[in-house]
Order: C-alpha cells, then sequence, then structure tokens
C-alpha cells in the first residue's frame, strides 16, 4: 500500500502486558504508522526492548512507562509480561499494570490524542479516555468466532441470544445484559447501570460500540500451510474448533482426561501431512491461501480504518 498523506491524527496504543497482546498491537501500530497516522505505543521498558524490530522508515513513538511495584512486591526482578512469571503469578502482572492509571492519564492529558486504542484487560483505560475527553477504541486480539462467546451465558444461547441479537442493527450498539447482580458483588462500589458501560471495554463517547479482531492462524492460513492444532490455554479452544471444522485444520486427539500421547500428535502431523484424511483439508487450504493473504484486501481494511479514524467519532480540534 502506498503511504497516505502524513495526517495530524494522533492514536496512542495501550496493549495488555503479555505477547499475545503485545505483538498484534504491534503490528497494528505498524500498519498505520505506514498509513500516515502518528502512533504512541505505551508499554513497559522491557516488553518495548523484546517487540521485532521494524523498518526504520517506519516511525513510532515508544513511550516507556516503568512497571509500578505493588506493596508486597511478589513478582522478580524484571518481571514485565505474563512469559515472565509463572501462571499463578500472572495476577501481580495484571495488578501492578492497573496500577498505570495515573502514568496513562498523564501523558494523555500532556499530548491530547484524538484516539486511545486500548485491550480489553484494561477497563481503567477506558475511564481514563472519558476523564481526558478522548475516544476509546477496543482492539481485542481475538478471532470473531471466540468473541462470539464473551458475555453472561444466559445471552449466548437459545431465545436469550435471539433476544440480545435480533438484527444486524443490534450489533452496533452495546448489549442489553443484566447487570444488577454486580451490586452486591463490592458493596463499597458504585453499581454499574446495565449498558451504560459495554465489559468488553470499547468506546464509551459513542452510542455504537466499536472494535477491532485479530486471529494468529491467519498468517499460518496465507501461506496454505497445513494446521495441526493442539489447544492448551484461554482461547486456544475455541480458535482450534473453529478452524477444524472449516476442514482447516486436524486436532490432536485427546483421552477424557485431556492427556495425549507422542503418537497422538505424529498421527496428527501425518493426516495433515500425507494421509488422505488430509487431502480435503489441503485442497481447501490452497484455496483459501490466496484470499487470506491478498495484500490488497488487508491494506483496504487499513485504509478503512484510518479514514474512520480521520472522519469517525473522534474528538473535533
Amino acid at each position: 500500500m502506498e503511504r497516505a498523506i502524513i495526517s495530524k491524527i494522533h492514536v496512542v496504543l495501550l496493549p495488555a502486558p503479555a505477547f499475545g497482546h503485545l505483538i498484534p498491537f504491534h503490528q497494528l501500530a505498524v500498519a498505520l504508522a505506514n498509513a500516515g497516522v502518528y502512533v504512541s505505543y505505551i508499554s513497559t521498558p522491557k516488553n518495548i526492548q523484546r517487540l521485532p524490530k521494524h523498518s526504520k522508515n517506519v516511525s513510532i513513538n515508544f513511550v516507556s512507562l516503568p512497571l509500578p511495584v505493588l506493596d508486597s512486591n511478589p513478582l522478580t526482578q524484571g518481571a514485565e509480561a505474563t512469559v515472565d512469571v509463572p501462571a499463578d503469578q500472572i495476577q501481580y502482572i495484571t495488578k501492578a499494570f492497573d496500577l498505570l492509571r495515573k502514568p496513562l492519564e498523564k501523558f494523555v492529558l500532556e499530548h491530547s490524542p484524538d484516539w486511545l486504542v486500548v485491550d480489553f484487560v484494561s477497563p481503567w483505560a477506558t475511564d481514563v479516555g472519558k476523564d481526558c475527553d478522548v475516544p476509546v477504541l477496543g482492539f481485542f486480539p481475538f478471532s470473531a468466532a471466540t468473541m462470539l462467546f464473551f458475555g453472561p451465558p444466559e445471552y449466548l444461547t437459545g431465545d436469550g441470544q435471539k433476544r440480545d441479537r435480533s438484527s444486524l442493527e443490534s450489533l452496533t450498539s452495546p448489549p442489553k445484559w443484566d447487570f444488577s447482580h454486580l451490586k452486591n458483588r463490592k458493596k463499597d462500589k458504585s453499581p454499574m447501570s446495565p449498558g451504560s458501560k459495554p465489559s468488553n471495554g470499547s468506546t464509551n463517547r459513542n452510542p455504537s460500540p466499536s472494535c477491532l479482531l485479530g486471529l494468529g492462524a491467519i498468517e499460518t492460513l496465507q501461506f496454505g500451510h497445513c494446521l495441526v492444532v493442539l489447544p492448551l490455554i484461554v482461547d486456544q479452544g475455541l480458535n482450534a474448533r473453529f478452524l477444524v471444522e472449516k476442514g482447516l485444520a486436524i486436532e490432536v486427539e485427546r483421552g477424557e482426561d485431556g492427556s495425549f500421547r507422542r503418537s497422538d500428535i505424529a498421527t496428527a502431523l501425518r493426516q495433515a501431512m500425507v494421509g488422505k484424511e488430509g487431502e480435503g483439508m489441503r485442497a481447501r487450504l490452497r484455496d483459501v491461501a490466496p484470499v487470506v493473504g491478498d495484500r490488497e484486501i488487508h491494506d483496504g481494511y487499513i485504509a478503512g480504518l484510518v479514514e474512520y479514524l480521520k472522519n469517525g467519532a473522534g474528538k473535533q480540534k
């Protein structure tokens, strides 16, 4: 895509301190910068140092905010991302990251950006945007299929789903979920009014929530590579099942307790690469690759986003 005329739009990106979020946000930063948007990428010093190197022709303003130290100081020195700690200490990374609210607010007040793009794990960043009169976008590094499972269970299936999302137009407004149960969760906190703030932290100034979705499997599909999936945590199971149901991947078989053997992995690999069971999948992957890898399509998505940032619901200067 040809470099667009440099605009005066300033977009601030705030990813969660996990590389499954830091990397997609970095890719978004590079794409926006290539399109002429001034991007400030905010994270902690060590996390910024570990990001992939990009072309010198791409100008991104990396803003290092030191990760605050918790009172009990449970984190080892140098731990700034979830990859640096065992699973039972991720909560402390999150708690420390939450303390960046004041430094973020200070940066936003001093630089007055046009947009604040936040992750779903930082609802306080949405409040910063509101307090500083800066519109907020949510960028979620999940597939659309996974996002369908975010929300109260009673609204995800059957009549609840039909009632909550009855038309295409209903997708452009906050869901009418019942948040009354939050009143008793923390008595010293003010209850959240139903529909006042989407729990996925999209935008708080505009009537229609805005979000961007990502999926790492796209990087593999664009080359037509065979996919063998072995989901372990978080959204991996939903992504894997989606790809398998579309006939684009083979999942490693497991026992009822979730266990698997090396022979199970070998079987899945043989099926995907040379087995008759994988012939249909390999043909579909060859058909999908040109579409998924079409740079013109992807550049068009970024161009559309930039156009929205320029002419959308951002604050007027």
